[in-house]
């Protein structure tokens, strides 16, 4: 079953590249759904990744000339560390190589409390390679939880102390600091850089 027709198009028109990869695979594209409760205050996401475990470092070397060399910011989402052989790391460290190399800009996404844990290596590998690391405040004390040594008994719930722990780790790219970014639904998100003893601390704002 394919559950992106609206998406599917567009996708196509904008890289031609996924079209063969894309329709002759076997397996059913990844869905997920938010269920989001309290007028908008608790969410829960739950996800079938599916075919998204798939990845072959040759669809990075396909594009490689056409969309990697001209680009200055990489996104990658944690999810991708799940993908089958370790394709997804493989395919990280060369684009993070290659910003370090020629300092661009790489932007992860912690994406889910479980990666760090379950996929504690190949985690934290992706963080040494971010210049910039997302994650709401579930991800960031669940990666506390996992990382005693760094993050004592009394501050595990201090997501400021985390937020600036995750800022400072060690990093591939030493010419740029780390702006670590913790989101927390409504309230405001914590954001740190490098060895910056303050955090910042931004509130949402009401769209009109």
């Amino acid at each position: 079953t394919k559950y992106f027709p609206v998406n599917e198009e567009p996708a196509f028109e904008n890289y031609p590249e996924l079209d063969s990869r894309v329709r002759s695979g076997s397996m059913p594209t990844g869905v997920c759904g938010v269920l989001l409760s309290g007028n908008g205050k608790n969410r829960s996401l739950v996800t079938n990744l599916a075919a998204a475990r798939i990845y072959l470092p040759e669809f990075l070397d396909k594009i490689w000339q056409s969309k990697v060399q001209p680009a200055q910011y990489f996104y990658s989402p944690g999810f991708f560390l799940t993908t089958e052989d370790d394709n997804g790391i493989k395919c990280l460290r060369k684009l993070a190589n290659h910003c370090i190399e020629h300092n661009k800009t790489f932007i992860g996404n912690m994406s889910a409390p479980f990666l760090c844990t379950v996929f504690r290596k190949q985690f934290d590998e992706f963080i040494s390679y971010c210049d910039v690391l997302f994650g709401n405040d579930y991800e960031y004390l669940a990666w506390a939880e996992a990382n005693p040594e760094l993050v004592p008994e009394g501050k595990k719930e201090d997501l400021n102390f985390i937020n600036q722990v995750v800022a400072n780790l060690p990093k591939k790219n030493s010419k740029k600091p780390r702006l670590a970014i913790t989101t927390r639904g409504d309230k405001s998100t914590i954001v740190s850089q490098g060895k910056f003893p303050e955090s910042g601390d931004y509130s949402p704002t009401k769209a009109n």
